[in-house]
């Protein structure tokens, strides 16, 4: 008897060392006490462009969509508040065993539905979306979306944030994780930030003439914003072909006589979305609303943006540029010789078009070189036929219409005369012509130069708090 109860002790000494054992392991993984009811526990990242690790500092919600990798069925969202993210992690105890692909989306609010929505896409070309639903919503028509308002038909883009001031969007993934009763799996989360600051500088304001008939507005003699099809994304963080264009624009700024500074937010810029066939642009008008340069492409502005010490690329790929939130665009306008326009001519001199169909006039300003190129284009009847900016011709009812072109002061004028003739039904519409490539530069007779500013080492001050 005396024997058995020997072995008996020996065996419970030997279990109570196993279990200190697990323990002490789950302490050395990160896992607190290692209740045994803990199925999974989620750990939060975020490093900023200092490399500081804080994810604190900048999120205040986090929603984790848990699919199921198999079917790709949203099974749960789990919601991760101030305090889990201030610790740093959060445990999940009632995860049935699977496999599953968790998306993370981060808001530097504590409510992240103020500028964002979770929402199952019905229809992408349409763009037509709802309220996602566990158990309907898949990773296919599952979409991250920005709040916004839709613009008139005719704008720079498709759709304005529903607030200027929206919220920072940070994204994480944890794929084909096999999660399984009691655990203890960590599964971390190591976020990217999906928006970005353009820090925009503008100098030599007082070489920005002003336009004819137009009062230099002394509260804004320029107007800067930024579009760019990225307001929209899929669980993976990735931009359908069909995301509409997202006009950014901030009305605060700072103004002095010669300069002027304003801060635009966008949503992220995506190396792989914003190509040479779907740029995220720049644009600066004056105050009459007419461009002072071509849209610019400003994220391969920053690509190409090199260290003046090294010479080697600050900015070559996504990862650089995921590292840096805010990025300094310095626009210098400097003045141009003057030399004065002596005529204008518009090809062709005579056009026919059809209702409902739109041609091309390109007007040739003389000199080649002359400062201010500036156009003004007007229809005698815009219910004949209307003309925009660029020289687009569009009937909208038969009749005869004279089509003009004159610089700004009057002084020089050319005409065509445009006759609008019943549409043919058996005649395919024409695609509008291409913009004519007017050169901008000169056109007010100023130049405008645009660099990158170089935040290697230099702390970032917004210029708009």
């Amino acid at each position: 008897m005396n024997q058995l109860k020997y072995y008996v002790l020996r065996l419970l000494a030997a279990g109570a060392f196993v279990v200190a054992s697990a323990l002490a392991g789950c302490v050395a993984e990160d896992m607190g006490d290692c209740p045994p009811e803990v199925d999974c526990r989620f750990t939060f990242n975020y490093t900023d462009q200092s490399g500081r690790s804080d994810v604190a500092r900048y999120v205040g919600a986090i929603d984790v969509y848990v699919f199921d990798a198999v079917s790709g069925v949203l099974t749960r969202i789990i919601e991760a508040g101030g305090e889990d993210i201030a610790r740093g992690w959060i445990d999940i105890v009632d995860m049935p065993g699977g496999t599953y692909t968790f998306a993370a989306w981060g808001s530097s609010h504590g409510d992240s539905s103020r500028s964002f929505t979770a929402s199952h896409m019905d229809d992408a070309v349409e763009h037509l979306h709802g309220e996602i639903k566990v158990g309907r919503t898949t990773l296919d028509d599952f979409y991250m979306m920005l709040g916004y308002d839709t613009l008139p038909a005719g704008s720079e883009a498709g759709i304005v944030p529903a607030r200027a001031d929206f919220d920072d969007l940070f994204w994480a993934i944890a794929r084909n994780i096999q999660v399984t009763d009691r655990a203890n799996r960590i599964i971390p989360f190591d976020f990217i930030r999906n928006t970005n600051i353009l820090e925009i500088v503008v100098t030599g304001l007082e070489h920005l003439p002003t336009p004819g008939g137009v009062t230099r507005a002394a509260d804004a003699p320029l107007r800067i914003f930024a579009t760019g099809s990225n307001g929209r994304y899929r669980w993976d963080n990735t931009i359908d072909e069909w995301a509409r264009t997202v006009h950014y624009e901030q009305p605060a700024h700072t103004l002095t006589d010669n300069n002027m500074g304003v801060d635009i937010k966008t949503m992220r810029l995506d190396v792989d979305r914003h190509d040479a066939d779907d740029p995220m642009l720049l644009h600066l008008r004056d105050a009459a609303g007419d461009p002072i340069t071509d849209p610019i492409d400003i994220l391969q502005k920053i690509m190409a943006t090199r260290s003046p010490e090294t010479e080697r690329l600050l900015y070559p790929d996504q990862a650089a540029i995921d590292l840096e939130y805010e990025f300094r665009i310095n626009i210098n306008i400097e003045p141009l010789p003057s030399v004065p326009v002596t005529g204008i001519e518009i090809v062709p001199d005579s056009l026919t078009i059809e209702v409902g169909t739109q041609a091309g006039l390109e007007a040739i300003v003389s000199p080649a070189d002359a400062s201010d190129r500036r156009l003004v284009w007007t229809s005698s009847d815009p219910t004949i036929a209307t003309v925009d900016q660029w020289g687009h011709v569009t009937g909208l009812r038969p009749g005869v219409v004279i089509i003009t072109v004159s610089t700004p002061d009057g002084s020089h004028t050319a005409t065509c005369v445009v006759t609008v003739i019943p549409n043919d039904p058996g005649t395919p519409d024409p695609d509008p012509d291409p913009d004519p490539g007017q050169d901008w530069e000169g056109t007010h007779g100023i130049k405008v130069t645009i660099t990158v500013g170089d935040w290697q080492g230099e702390e970032v001050q917004p210029i708009i708090e």
